[in-house]
């Protein structure tokens, strides 16, 4: 039994690194670089890049000025209220931290942009020299299948982020157990040895299953919004998605940094080893250099995975009986297309016409049978 809530309590350690390694990861290093802003316009020049100026003969190099087309925000309230010298300072501070370009772009909204530059025009353009008969379904036929693209694009983004993430999520455990001079192998002693320890941190359980469940609602929101502002279609009418408060873009640094305290005091307060001084030998530092990777390692498996273990083996133990069900990853929602293979075919075919609009016009005037 004591084994057994010991390691109930090395598993509620792991989840509380694991959520300092959240904020970490969601809020300094998706803020500090602007990875999702920098994702949006790398996946808007692509999109130009592959479909819209191949089909308009346009000149690939003009992608990226599409792209800052597209992308950058039309109304920044923060700089109207700041005036003068100070006012100029922090305006410019402001652009800096926080960017000028949107997070995210809903399929409407990027066709509302797109019509506002040179390559709508030129669409538009394109679309007139076929006369009033067939312009709507020259641009509709054009405009749908973008949307199609830009939804796929989307998807494969999404995809890409969410590995880069995992990837920075380990570098970022090993850099904190470093940080913390943390390894795995005292910590599950002390809480083996230490009745004290061990039944605080089974305390601290609730509060920090809680904790876990709100971040992966939060990552489940992000992915449900991504997937959603790039689908294809009408959307469906749906409840919004609401991010929990302490996992919001707007947090300010001194919310975060006292986020990361709050978890820090909760692991000094039991008493977890932490900070010990390093060996002055090579061999018993190269040993302790290996056991703290190994531990980042460990808090690199993610908080999902620490709490479904918690889970378990707390259903085996019966010391807590009144958990909550852990939060099930929430995968994107799979377009099931109602049209066949043959129309599916038929579509791809008339998409590549797009590029002529003579050939696309003589297309849709040949007799059908």
């Amino acid at each position: 039994m004591i084994w057994l809530e010991a390691a109930m309590a090395f598993c509620v350690v792991m989840m509380v690194l694991s959520t300092m390694v959240t904020v970490l990861v969601e809020s300094f290093y998706h803020r500090l670089f602007k990875l999702r802003q920098r994702g949006m316009r790398q996946l808007v020049a692509a999109l130009y890049s592959d479909v819209i100026a191949p089909r308009l003969q346009l000149d690939n190099r003009a992608a990226a000025s599409f792209s800052k087309k597209i992308t950058t925000l039309k109304y920044m309230p923060f700089d109207k209220e700041l005036k003068g010298c100070s006012g100029w300072f922090r305006k410019h501070w402001h652009r800096v931290i926080v960017g000028r370009e949107v997070q995210s772009l809903t399929a409407l909204e990027f066709i509302a942009r797109f019509a506002e530059t040179d390559a709508g025009r030129e669409l538009a353009a394109k679309a007139g020299q076929l006369g009033a008969a067939i312009a709507p379904q020259y641009l509709n036929d054009f405009l749908d299948d973008v949307v199609e693209k830009f939804a796929d694009y989307g998807n494969s983004t999404r995809e890409y982020f969410a590995k880069r993430a995992q990837m920075v999520s380990v570098l970022l455990s090993i850099v904190l157990v470093l940080v913390l001079n943390l390894n795995v192998v005292d910590v599950f002693n002390t809480v083996l040895r230490d009745d004290k320890v061990r039944q605080q941190l089974l305390a601290q359980s609730e509060l920090v299953s809680l904790t876990m469940q709100q971040q992966q609602q939060a990552a489940n929101a992000a992915v449900q919004q991504l997937a959603a502002v790039t689908s294809a279609g009408p959307a469906p009418t749906v409840a919004p998605i609401e991010t929990p408060p302490h996992l919001s873009p707007e947090k300010s640094v001194a919310e975060l940094q006292a986020s990361m305290q709050q978890s820090l005091d909760l692991l000094q307060n039991a008493a977890i080893p932490i900070g010990a001084p390093w060996p002055q030998q090579f061999p018993e530092l190269l040993e302790r250099m290996a056991l703290v990777i190994f531990s980042g390692l460990l808090v690199g498996l993610g908080g999902p995975f620490w709490f479904d273990t918690f889970r378990k083996l707390s259903s085996i133990s019966g010391v807590i009986r009144a958990l909550p069900q852990a939060t099930a990853e929430v995968q994107p929602q799979e377009v099931v297309s109602a049209m066949t293979p043959l129309q599916v075919f038929e579509k791809a075919l008339k998409v590549q016409t797009l590029t002529d609009p003579d050939r696309y016009a003589m297309q849709l005037q040949k007799p059908v049978g």
